[in-house]
C-alpha cells in the first residue's frame, strides 16, 4: 500500500509541473479517484502475492511446476494495470520454465512477454518473443499457444498499420483456435479482425467481429475482452462519424472497467468526439485523464494520441503555450514508437520465422522419402494385384463366351428364346467391351510397362557391373526415379480405370484445400520437371477449399501435370493456378507444349491405349488412360472441365470444383465493396 502511494506521488508531480493551472485542478480530482481505483485492485491481487511469497520461501521452489500457472496468473492480472510489473512476473515464470525444462511454459511465458511489450509500444521485442515461440514449436502440431504467438505477431503488423497482412494472420490464429474449441482466445482474435477492418474503412466487417467478440467475452466472462470490444465499437461509430453511438460505448466502458488500459482508451475516444463536436474543454478533461493513464503504465501509443488531442484541443481555445508543449510531448511519443532499427529489426524476425517453418519442410521432406520406400512395397503388391485382375478378366471373357453359345444353342432349339433377344444382345455388346478392355491391358503390360522396366533392369546390371563413376551412377539413379514413377503412375491409371469399367464411379466428397493437395502433389512432380529442364510453378498461396473426393482430385491433378510435363520441351514451363466464379473454383493447368490437334481433342477423352496415345518429347511412354479418368472423375465430383489447346502453342486444362460456400473463416464478411 505505501508503494502505491509513493508511485502516485511521484508520478502526479512529475505531471503536474508542466501543466497550466487548469488542467492542474483536473488532476487533483483524478489522483484520489485512480489511487482508491488501484487501492481496490490491490486487495484483488493480494491472495496472490501472499501465495507466491509463500511458494518462495521453499528452497526448493524453483523446481515446483505449480509456481509457474501462479506467476503467469499475477502477470495476466498486471498486464493492462501495470505493464512493467506484469513484465517482471513473465520473466520470473520464463526463468522457472527453464530450470524446470518446461518448453511449453517457456513458450507460455514467452507469449505473456509478447503481450506486454505490445501494450507498452516496443513492437520490435513483442515480435522477437512470438517468434520464439514459433521457433520452440517447429515440428510439432499446431496447438493453443501457437495461436497465441501467432496472434501476438498479427498484433505487431497492427501496430505498424500493415492492417492487409495482419488479417491472414489474426485468421490463422482464429482457426486454430476454434479448432480446439478455445473460446476465450476467439474473442481477441475477433477484436483484431475488427479492428483491422475498421481501420481499412469497412465499419459494418468491423463491427461484425466486434460483435462475435462481445458474444465469446461475455460467454467466457471474460471482462477485458468485453470492455476491449466495446472501446472498439465506439471507435468505429467514431470513424463512421456516428458520434451518439461513440459517447455511449465509450462511457460504457468508463463506468463497467476495472482494466487502465481500456479507461485511458475510452477516456481518449471520448476526448476525439468531443473535438469533433467543437466541446474543446470536455475534449481537453477526457484527454488529460487517459494521458495521466497512459504514464501511469507506461503505454506510449496510448499517450500520444492523447498528447496529440490535448496540442490541437489548447490551439482551438487559444492556449497555445499548452499547445506548443504537448506538441512537442506528441512528437517525442511518436519518435520512440517505431524507429528504423526497429523496422530492420523485425525484418529479421519474420526471417527467423521463415527458417523455422523451412526446417519443417525438411523435416516432412524425411517423411516423404519415408513414404517413398513404402511405396515401393506397395508397387509390388499392385503388381500382384494386376495380375489378378488380368486372370479374373480372363474368367469373365470366358464365362461370358459360354453363355453366348448356351444362348445361340436354345435360341435355334425354341422359338421362344425370342423374347431374349434384348437380353442377347445387351451382353454381346458387354462381351465386346470386356474384350476391348483385355486387349488394351495387354497391350499395356507388354508394351508400356515392360519397357521401362526393361530398361531399369539392363541399368542395374551395368551398375553391378561397378563400372561407372560416382556422377554417371546419379544420372542412372535419377533415370530409375524417372521410370519408376512413370510405371507406378501407369499402374495407378490402369487400376482406377479397370475399376470403373467393373463397378462404375462413386465420389466420396468432403471438404478438402485444393491448394494443400496441389502444393503436395507438385513436390512429387518437382525432380521429374528438373530432369526435364522445365519450370513448375504453383501461383496459388491461400487455401481454396471445395467439395470434392480427395483421392480422385489427386489422380485429376497427378494426370494433367504428369501430361504438361510429358509434352513440354525443355526450357518449357507448367504453371498451376486459380481462379473463381459464384459457386465454382476453377483449377488451371497451362504449359507452352506441343499442343493438341483439333481431330485429337474429340477424340482426347473417350480413346485409350495406342489408338490415342502418343509419345512424349522425350520419349515418355502413355497409356491415354489418365484423361479418361481425369473426365470421369470431375463429373463424379460434379465438377467441369475444359481443354483450350492450339498444335505447336501449348495446352490449358481447366477444372471447376464447387465451392464451400457457408465457410465463415474463408469468406470475409464484407459489406463495403
Amino acid at each position: 500500500m505505501l508503494l502505491n502511494i509513493y508511485f502516485y506521488r511521484k508520478l502526479s508531480g512529475a505531471i503536474l509541473m508542466s501543466l497550466s493551472g487548469k488542467l492542474r485542478r483536473i488532476f487533483c480530482i483524478l489522483l484520489p479517484l485512480s489511487f482508491l481505483c488501484s487501492y481496490g485492485y490491490s486487495q484483488t491481487m493480494a491472495s496472490l502475492l501472499k501465495k507466491w511469497d509463500k511458494a518462495r520461501a521453499d528452497k526448493d521452489y524453483r523446481q515446483k511446476s505449480g509456481n509457474i500457472p501462479l506467476v503467469l496468473k499475477i502477470a495476466d492480472h498486471y498486464r493492462y494495470t501495470y505493464p512493467d510489473s506484469s513484465l517482471m512476473y513473465a520473466r520470473v515464470a520464463l526463468d522457472l520454465s527453464k530450470a524446470q525444462n518446461s518448453v511449453e511454459s517457456e513458450k507460455k511465458a514467452l507469449n505473456s512477454i509478447a503481450k506486454v511489450y505490445y501494450i507498452k509500444g516496443e513492437y520490435n521485442l513483442s515480435m522477437e518473443a512470438s517468434s520464439r515461440v514459433l521457433l520452440l514449436s517447429a515440428g510439432e502440431n499446431s496447438n493453443i499457444i501457437v495461436a497465441d504467438a501467432i496472434n501476438n505477431m498479427g498484433l505487431v503488423l497492427l501496430g505498424q498499420t500493415k492492417y492487409h497482412d495482419a488479417i491472414p494472420e489474426f485468421r490463422k490464429a482464429a482457426q486454430l483456435n476454434q479448432r480446439f474449441k478455445n473460446r476465450s482466445s476467439l474473442a481477441a482474435n475477433y477484436i483484431n479482425l475488427g479492428i483491422c477492418f475498421d481501420e481499412t474503412s469497412k465499419p459494418d466487417s468491423a463491427l461484425f467481429y466486434l460483435r462475435k467478440a462481445v458474444g465469446f467475452a461475455l460467454e467466457t466472462s471474460n471482462a477485458n475482452m468485453r470492455d476491449m470490444a466495446f472501446n472498439r465499437i465506439g471507435h468505429t461509430y467514431f470513424n463512421a462519424g456516428n458520434y451518439t453511438e461513440a459517447i455511449d460505448y465509450y462511457e460504457e466502458v468508463i463506468k463497467i472497467t476495472k482494466n487502465n488500459w481500456e479507461r485511458s482508451f475510452a477516456n481518449i475516444g471520448l476526448a476525439k468526439v468531443y473535438y469533433q463536436q467543437e466541446q474543446y474543454k470536455a475534449a481537453i478533461r477526457h484527454a488529460t485523464t487517459g494521458l495521466y493513464m497512459a504514464n501511469k503504465m507506461n503505454v506510449k501509443w496510448d499517450a500520444s494520441e492523447a498528447s496529440k488531442v490535448l496540442s490541437e484541443a489548447y490551439a482551438k481555445t487559444g492556449d497555445f503555450r499548452n499547445a506548443y508543449y504537448f506538441s512537442r510531448l506528441n512528437k517525442r511519443y511518436d519518435d520512440s514508437l517505431m524507429s528504423e532499427a526497429k523496422e530492420k529489426e523485425i525484418n529479421y524476425l519474420n526471417l527467423k520465422r521463415k527458417m523455422a517453418e523451412n526446417q519443417q519442410l525438411v523435416r516432412d521432406n524425411k517423411l516423404k522419402n519415408q513414404e517413398i520406400k513404402l511405396n515401393e512395397l506397395i508397387f509390388i503388391l499392385i503388381g500382384v494385384a494386376a495380375l489378378f485382375i488380368v486372370v479374373f478378366i480372363a474368367y469373365i471373357i470366358r464365362s461370358n463366351r459360354k453363355q453366348k453359345l448356351l444362348n445361340l444353342r436354345l435360341n435355334k432349339k425354341n422359338k421362344d428364346i425370342e423374347l431374349q433377344k434384348d437380353k442377347i444382345e445387351q451382353q454381346n455388346k458387354e462381351l465386346s467391351r470386356l474384350n476391348y478392355t483385355k486387349d488394351q491391358l495387354f497391350y499395356i503390360l507388354s508394351h508400356d510397362l515392360r519397357a521401362p522396366l526393361a530398361s531399369v533392369q539392363q541399368a542395374s546390371e551395368l551398375l553391378c557391373d561397378e563400372c561407372f563413376s560416382p556422377g554417371e551412377q546419379k544420372i542412372i539413379v535419377e533415370g530409375f526415379y524417372r521410370e519408376i514413377t512413370s510405371v507406378y503412375n501407369m499402374l495407378n491409371n490402369m487400376l482406377y480405370w479397370a475399376a470403373s469399367q467393373q463397378k462404375g464411379i462413386k465420389a466420396n466428397r468432403s471438404l478438402i484445400d485444393l491448394s494443400a493437395i496441389s502444393h503436395e502433389l507438385l513436390d512429387v512432380y518437382e525432380i521429374v520437371a528438373r530432369n526435364k529442364g522445365i519450370s513448375l510453378i504453383n501461383e496459388q498461396k491461400l487455401p481454396v477449399w471445395v467439395n470434392a473426393d480427395p483421392d480422385q482430385v489427386k489422380v485429376i491433378i497427378q494426370n494433367l501435370v504428369g501430361n504438361a510435363i510429358k509434352f513440354t520441351n525443355t526450357g518449357g514451363l507448367v504453371r498451376l493456378f486459380f481462379d473463381e466464379d459464384e459457386l465454382y473454383y476453377k483449377l488451371h493447368v497451362k504449359d507452352t507444349g506441343v499442343g493438341i490437334t483439333e481431330e485429337k481433342i474429340e477424340r482426347l477423352f473417350t480413346a485409350v491405349g495406342k489408338s490415342i496415345s502418343t509419345y512424349g518429347t522425350n520419349s515418355e511412354t502413355g497409356t491415354g488412360l489418365g484423361l479418361v479418368l481425369v473426365k470421369e472423375f470431375t463429373g463424379a465430383n460434379g465438377g467441369n472441365l475444359e481443354v483450350r489447346s492450339s498444335h505447336g502453342e501449348g495446352s490449358e486444362f481447366i477444372v471447376s470444383f464447387q465451392k464451400k460456400l457457408d465457410y465463415v473463416l474463408n469468406e470475409d464478411y464484407d459489406h463495403d465493396e
